[in-house]
């Protein structure tokens, strides 16, 4: 894959969003080809059905949640040779019925399981500890190194409406236990299209290409974009708003090539197996008239917040935009359309995708210069 095309940007004053910054006050980051692909392994075991997430340990070990498989966290050396499987598929402690997610919070491994949203941890060096539930149900999730998360709980059903529609939803932040956590209030949650027969809701499911919220949480703040405009809440931990972090939005219009991306993305994460029913349902919702404007939401090692906007299926890239926590621009990259951002470290940015000539899912690690 050639070197990923990087759109510099100074880091300005507040008020000068897009102008010259001084030598003293620019900020550059880069992110190149990528160094190490997963996903090539022949060995028994090794081979990644569909990735839920990847994180890198201490050691510099690669963890990579795959749904399917004997085991479901797969564990790769720093050069992506495949080391061992461990997370049995089972109930039992240190076991995973279904991934839903796996997230490195500070030193600790935790994953999310579908039975009963058991969370599981296990040590950096992948010892399991414990087991809890969160307080509440949980639609959506992110944790920084401290072990502090942010939540987006589900919609009620009583907000289920026939066609497309938004439902305000609960979101919180919580420790790592099964505390209530502390209240952000009730916003705009997922974009969703329902199916009522009869005068009674049968379910919802998320809208093809449609407006999501994103979560993330850094040292000092959580922040929630809602897709609504490039623009994200950054909360402290007591709940309060502390600001919106800004950037100019220029609309972009949906086409029907935008679903067929959005099936492939959907596709890479739910596994080969979810084809059929996934481009049945996208394809039959009405399709927006105009893209979301942001799709993820991070913090990296270094606090800088980084925004996805939602990828254009007449681009091979998207623009991720990089916030200082007190909300000024501090870069503009360019990466992969098509790539999913789990985690990005000091020097390394860890990403999933679908390789273009064998379709064979990949993780890959970039190194990130600054």
């Amino acid at each position: 894959m050639p070197g990923l095309r990087v759109l510099q940007i100074c880091l300005c004053a507040a008020s000068m969003l897009c102008g010259v910054a001084s030598a003293a006050s620019a900020q550059v980051v880069r992110v190149g080809a990528p160094t190490v692909r997963i996903g090539r392994d022949e060995q028994p075991g090794a081979f990644i059905t569909a990735v839920a997430g990847a994180v890198r340990l201490p050691n510099k070990q690669i963890v990579v949640g795959n749904r399917g498989g004997e085991h479901t966290l797969l564990v790769f050396d720093e050069k992506g040779k495949f080391v061992r499987g461990l997370a049995r598929k089972g109930k039992g402690p240190g076991e995973v019925s279904y991934l839903l997610w796996v997230l490195r919070c500070g030193n600790e491994l935790f994953t999310g399981d579908i039975d009963g949203e058991r969370v599981q941890v296990f040590t950096s060096e992948l010892k399991y500890t414990r087991a809890f539930r969160f307080a509440s149900q949980t639609y959506r999730l992110a944790c920084n190194d401290r072990a502090q998360f942010v939540h987006m709980g589900w919609e009620s059903p009583r907000d289920m409406r026939d066609g497309v529609y938004r439902a305000p939803t609960a979101f919180w932040i919580s420790p790592a236990d099964s505390t209530p956590g502390v209240s952000l209030g009730m916003l705009p949650g997922s974009e969703r299209f329902g199916i009522v027969n009869n005068g009674k809701p049968v379910g919802s499911g998320p809208r093809a290409i449609g407006r999501e919220p994103a979560l993330a949480i850094g040292p000092t703040a959580a922040y929630v974009a809602l897709g609504d405009s490039l623009s994200v809440r950054a909360f402290d931990f007591t709940g309060k708003l502390l600001r919106a972090l800004t950037a100019p939005f220029t609309p972009v219009a949906a086409t029907a090539a935008d679903v067929d991306a959005a099936i492939e993305r959907t596709v890479t994460e739910l596994g080969e197996s979810t084809r059929q029913r996934t481009t049945t349902e996208f394809r039959r919702m009405p399709m927006p008239r105009t893209l979301p404007a942001t799709r993820d939401l991070l913090v990296d090692a270094t606090g800088l917040v980084w925004v996805q906007a939602f990828p254009s299926a007449r681009k091979t890239t998207v623009t991720w935009t990089l916030f200082r926590p007190a909300g000024e621009v501090a870069a503009r990259i360019e990466l992969p359309a098509a790539l999913k951002v789990y985690e990005v470290g000091r020097d390394y940015l860890l990403g999933g995708i679908a390789d273009d000539d064998t379709g064979i899912i990949e993780v890959r690690l970039y190194p990130v210069m600054r």
